[in-house]
């Protein structure tokens, strides 16, 4: 019976310190439920740039280097929500709007290689 009754006492520790330790180490951005309807969310000018560019692709290859921002292609020169693209380099772009710099980072590239399949030679029995 003692035994019985300190497994329970002890599971409930567990659970109670437990569970904030395990919640911290999650990002839990979970909305308000108390929050009125009519509640407008602000975001500083650097969120809302953020949001609004999504870098989704890195092209490079013998032909310059292209990259897919919020679902258009695009190549140094063009602009994009009112940036202008600056530079595209392999993991990174750099746009400029009103004389500040952006640069926006990914972690794949792909690189194009036209001569890529001709390098193979087919060997014949």
């Amino acid at each position: 019976m003692c035994k019985q009754v300190f497994s329970t006492y002890l599971f409930g520790l567990c659970l109670f310190f437990g569970t904030p330790l395990a919640a911290q180490d999650r990002n839990l951005n979970f909305a308000d439920p108390l929050r009125p309807f009519s509640y407008a969310q602000t975001l500083t000018p650097a969120q809302e740039a953020q949001a609004r560019l999504h870098l989704q692709a890195i092209l490079t290859g013998n032909r310059g280097a292209y990259a897919v921002i919020n679902n258009q292609p695009v190549s140094a020169g063009d602009e994009v929500d009112g940036y202008t693209i600056l530079q595209i380099n392999n993991g990174s772009v750099t746009l400029a709007k009103n004389n500040a710099k952006k640069v926006i980072m990914q972690s794949h590239t792909l690189t194009l290689d036209p001569y890529a399949e001709t390098q193979h030679s087919r060997s014949e029995p």
